[in-house]
């Protein structure tokens, strides 16, 4: 789990930085579009998952437990709403949702100040059980609010998170969602 905080850390660090991504290095887009109108494809088989992102986002390389993180092209105070794709090998593989999504939380709570959870909510994301978390927090003097979605499969962990300042959070929600929701394990 150390190594999931430092993602976390990082893909907020990385959000935060916007274009010039810190630690990170521009990815070329996707061969060709997905199947979600127009978004590009991207294919991870270090973890073994595809996910489509739309053409006007960048992908960054990810650090540290963040594979991929996609960057609007938007900001607000220098800061760019994103949604990032950690991932991780379970040291036990029979470890549960639940479990993880307990310690995920406790992790956050931890390592954003201010943080307050919003809700926490079953769900399903590439045909899986998946956790639904809300919750909020500062980076700095910056206002933010995350959305993830937590699952497990064959000893694989992933947390797809959407972040961004409260002000644009509900304009790009429909995008982030449409980013998120198009996740596939192979």
């Amino acid at each position: 789990m150390r190594t999931l905080r430092a993602a976390i850390t990082t893909a907020t660090l990385v959000a935060l930085a916007g274009s010039g991504c810190i630690g990170a290095t521009p990815l070329p887009p996707g061969p060709s579009p997905g199947a979600t109108s127009g978004f590009l494809t991207y294919h991870d088989t270090t973890f073994g998952f595809r996910i489509e992102y739309p053409p006007d986002w960048s992908a960054q390389a990810g650090t540290e437990g963040t594979v991929v993180t996609f960057l609007s092209s938007g900001t607000t105070g220098g800061f760019a709403s994103s949604v990032a794709v950690q991932a991780e090998g379970l040291s036990d593989p029979s470890q549960t949702l639940q479990r993880y999504a307990d310690v995920w939380l406790s992790e956050q709570a931890r390592s954003i100040p201010g943080y307050r959870l919003v809700s926490s909510v079953p769900g399903v994301l590439s045909d899986r059980s998946a956790q639904r978390v809300t919750y909020m927090g500062q980076l700095g003097t910056i206002d933010l609010r995350w959305e993830a979605v937590l699952v497990v499969d064959r000893g694989r962990a992933f947390a797809l998170t959407f972040v961004a300042a409260p002000d644009r959070f509900d304009g790009e929600l429909a995008t982030a969602e449409a980013i998120i929701q198009s996740f596939a394990l192979d």
